[in-house]
């Protein structure tokens, strides 16, 4: 049933108002008022944040924190008030929100609202007003379950006409008459209902705009300022504590997982490896920042409807109401974004474009070296169908044209990757009510060819060998979620995938290797040839339930079933092994988990996660590179998180977290012993197999940051973490494993200027040790696999940017410098092994593979 109900007053505009007492506030306003931008800035269906940074770019002295502001607060109205100030307060008084102004910052701060809110309640004698729905005027409420509804003050004594619905009724339009006889409305006097959402989950960091949700969150400020190379999001994961990186790749391991372990999720679709330069160490993800509205991610302890990954997950969550066009240009990419909506908003899109600039310096500087093109693109529409009802269509593709090549005349490496990567979506949202629920359609195509060569007849650590690698994809997905909270106590989520990918192989591999075979025990030829096809029927669902029953307990529940069949259509004869799937086979997982959260007083809570997480290979994860034509089992991870958090003061937190994960049967996996960065890994003398019983990581992190309302913060991360694989009851450290880290920081504002540093420290990764004479025949390098570490790793970050604005336009300018202090730091040791006679005796140098030197990034964006 349809009712509505007019409230008759004065215009809410008429309650706000800068304090008459307020002399310096006064003066400041008078300031803007000549703005002529401002004062004729249309502010309708404008983000609020949006508004704001219009606003400072305008030259307002402007501080919020956005742990107000949220991305999700759009302005419906364009308010009626000619003076600058006043308009935006009218606009954030329906957010709760207000201006303050602070002398000593000579700056307008956002503030909650003094009188926060105040109280109706629907009356009825024969109408459901349990969790009606509200729209007075261009907002929207939704009363609970006792029919009380909280409004801010502005909406009190308004003249917008308020239309409740009630959804278990036909729609119906009262009369004024009958309303009387049917329906009340009254107002109690103020009350605080400020409640804040409630996360469960433990280790999730949110870095942009949507920070209210999270205590353990990067600003948005912290975010703009920070160097990504390239402009890469998925490059702010390295500054998070358990997090083990050389600062060189993009690809993260989270507490000791390989990189392979963290899902990414960009814009609700998952991606298999969306990395330029994915077979060169993976310099950066195919994913542009300016389209990117939050990063969120989970180090571990995460919900159930995150499935097939088990160490960690990096959700990207693209912009909506995105209405800024955008140019940028720096050292390692040119990208543009454009944005555009119908009349009246039902249609809206974005699309942005970039490619690499890599090749144009290498021309310029060294052509020999060959020639890095990449490009990507990501676009999407949004049809707003009706009320509560959208459509999107997405699309996201990764384009890599890589050629490279380490010679030394006619001897040396050279590799080649062409890969490409297709994303396309349609998905239908439709949000009633606190019901959500979408439905999501999924194409994918993969495509990567690879070639090389490796000469080196003279050297016995080296090959001589050739390489061709093609692998082609195609994956359809359909994935269904949905959410309904009955009450402020009950959250419930439930949501179910099925899957069919197919793919090609057709790996090619002739080598001829080096004495350096003989010392790891490994075959001095290698002749592969693997042509095969598979296809595969993936389906998946979940279901969670989270409970909040007390102010200071909250809880979440969580299962998840996956199930995986297989086909290989492959003729002629199979390489099986016992430890994979077979042909024609079934296998099903089920992973069970609980999140518990205690709040104790306003500054400490204490939190625990247990849970179960299967990682599932992909179609494009077959180990063809060992003539395996089946795909391995499910790898089993059982973790568990404690964790307290704690306020010492509202702008300090320190929160700290000990973690235990278990993996059994983990899957088979290759490594580089020395040459860490070839170009053509498979045919390295070095590349062994590794195929461990079980795996095990244990860590401690603590995290200290503080942050004022300007925005300024400062931050110190320490993690210490061991992490080893299994071998017949002998435990030998990952590659990867750093027992200490240590990152100290800090962002803000100074003079004009926007400012981010850092300083990173850890202790280094594991290599081989090796003595300065070997005997071939009797030393075995590979018994002391990851026995030593290289040197310590420590760069020092930072980047600077400075902002212009002229109307509605901007102009930024920046400087990133990545090891400032010119830091050597070693990746990796090459073995070098020199004959000295005939009776098989060589001997053995080290050489250090050093990472970045010094490296400067400078850019430009233009906004408008």
């Amino acid at each position: 049933m349809l009712v509505i109900i007019q409230l008759t007053g004065s215009c809410f505009a008429a309650t706000l108002g800068l304090d008459a007492e307020n002399l310096n506030a006064s003066e400041a306003s008078d300031t803007y008022e000549s703005n002529s931008v401002l004062r004729d800035l249309d502010f309708s269906n404008r983000t609020l944040a949006g508004v704001l940074a219009l606003y400072q770019r305008n030259n307002v002295s402007l501080v919020y924190s956005s742990a107000l502001v949220d991305s999700d607060m759009v302005v419906r109205i364009n308010p009626s008030d000619n003076s600058i100030v006043k308009r935006l307060q009218e606009a954030l008084a329906h957010f709760n929100l207000a201006l303050e102004y602070t002398p000593q910052l000579t700056s307008w701060q956002v503030v909650r609202a003094q009188q926060v809110n105040r109280f109706m309640r629907l009356r009825a004698t024969n109408l459901p007003a349990a969790f009606a729905e509200l729209d007075i005027g261009p907002y929207s409420y939704r009363a609970n379950k006792n029919g009380e509804v909280f409004l801010p003050s502005a909406l009190i004594d308004t003249s917008y006409p308020i239309l409740v619905r009630y959804s278990n009724s036909d729609a119906v339009i009262i009369n004024s008459e009958t309303l009387a006889t049917e329906t009340t409305l009254y107002f109690d006097s103020p009350v605080d209902t400020k409640l804040e959402e409630v996360w469960v989950t433990a280790s999730r960091f949110v870095v942009g705009e949507k920070n209210k949700s999270s205590r353990r969150a990067l600003s948005a400020e912290e975010f703009n300022a920070m160097p990504l190379r390239g402009g890469d999001p998925v490059q702010v994961v390295n500054n998070l504590p358990g997090v083990a990186s050389l600062g060189f790749s993009a690809r993260p391991h989270i507490r000791g997982g390989e990189a392979d372990d963290v899902l990414i999720v960009f814009d609700g679709i998952e991606l298999i490896d969306p990395f330029h330069l994915k077979d060169f160490n993976s310099l950066l993800s195919g994913l542009n920042s300016s389209v990117v509205d939050q990063v969120e991610v989970y180090t571990g302890g995460y919900s159930v409807q995150y499935g097939r990954k088990m160490s960690g997950v990096i959700n990207i969550a693209t912009k909506d109401n995105d209405d800024e066009n955008e140019l940028n240009w720096n050292f390692i990419t040119s990208s543009a974004k454009l944005t555009g909506a119908s009349k009246g908003g039902v249609l809206s899109w974005v699309a942005t474009g970039r490619r690499g600039n890599l090749q144009d310096i290498v021309e310029l500087s060294n052509e020999d070296i060959g020639s890095p093109k990449f490009s990507d693109f990501s676009g999407k529409l949004v049809w707003k169908i009706d009320d509560g009802i959208s459509l999107d269509i997405g699309a996201l593709n990764i384009r890599d044209d890589i050629k490279l090549s380490l010679l030394d005349g006619d001897e040396g490496e050279v590799a080649s990757s062409l890969y490409h990567s297709n994303y396309s979506w349609l998905r239908l949202r439709q949000v009633k009510g606190t019901f959500l629920q979408s439905l999501t359609y999924t194409a994918v195509e993969l495509e990567n060819n690879r070639n090389g060569y490796v000469n080196e007849p003279n050297n016995p650590d080296e090959s001589v060998g050739n390489l061709a690698d093609i692998r082609d994809f195609n994956i359809d997905r359909i994935q269904y979620d949905a959410s309904y909270s009955p009450s402020e106590k009950h959250l419930f989520k439930t949501g179910a995938i099925l899957e069919y990918a197919n793919g090609k192989y057709n790996y090619r591999a002739t080598a001829s290797l080096g004495e350096l075979a003989g010392f790891l025990g490994q075959s001095r030829q290698i002749d592969v040839a693997v042509d095969t096809s598979l296809s595969r029927i993936d389906t998946g669902a979940y279901l969670s339930y989270q409970y909040l029953p007390r102010s200071w307990f909250s809880s979440e529940l969580g299962l998840r079933w996956d199930r995986q069949d297989m086909t290989n259509n492959s003729e002629g004869s199979i390489d099986t092994s016992t430890n994979s799937y077979s042909t024609n086979d079934s296998h099903r997982q089920f992973s069970p988990r609980i999140n518990s959260r205690f709040q104790i007083g306003s500054d400490t809570a204490l939190y625990m996660n247990l849970g179960r997480y299967y990682q599932v290979s992909g179609i494009n994860d077959l180990d063809v590179t060992k003539q395996k034509t089946h795909f391995y089992p499910a790898q089993k991870s059982d973790q568990l998180i404690l964790g307290v958090e704690y306020y010492l003061t509202s702008n300090l937190q320190w929160k700290s977290e000990i973690y235990k994960k278990k993996i059994a049967n983990p899957t088979p996996r290759a490594e580089s012993l020395y040459s860490s960065y070839s170009l053509l890994p498979e045919i390295s003398a070095d590349y062994i197999y590794l195929t461990p019983d079980s795996a095990e990581a244990f860590g401690v992190d603590t995290f200290l940051k503080y942050e004022n309302l300007k925005g300024d913060s400062r931050w110190f991360g320490h993690t210490w973490s061991d992490t080893t694989d299994s071998f017949d009851g002998v435990n030998v450290a990952r590659q990867w494993d750093q027992k200490h880290s240590i990152s100290l920081g800090m962002a803000g504002r100074f003079l004009g200027l926007s400012y981010f540093a850092q300083a990173a420290w850890h202790s280094g990764w594991r290599t081989t040790s090796v003595k300065p004479v070997l005997v071939l025949g009797e030393d075995n390098l590979a018994e002391h696999r990851n026995d030593s570490e290289v040197s310590d790793f420590f760069s020092f970050d930072a980047k600077i940017s400075k902002e212009w604005n002229k109307n509605d336009y901007s102009v930024i300018a920046y400087l990133e410098v990545y090891n400032l202090t010119r830091h050597t730091n070693a990746g990796a040791y090459e073995l070098e092994l020199t004959a000295l006679d005939e009776l098989n005796h060589f001997s053995s140098q080290r050489e250090r593979e050093s990472l970045l030197p010094i490296t400067p990034i400078f850019g430009v964006s233009l906004r408008f």
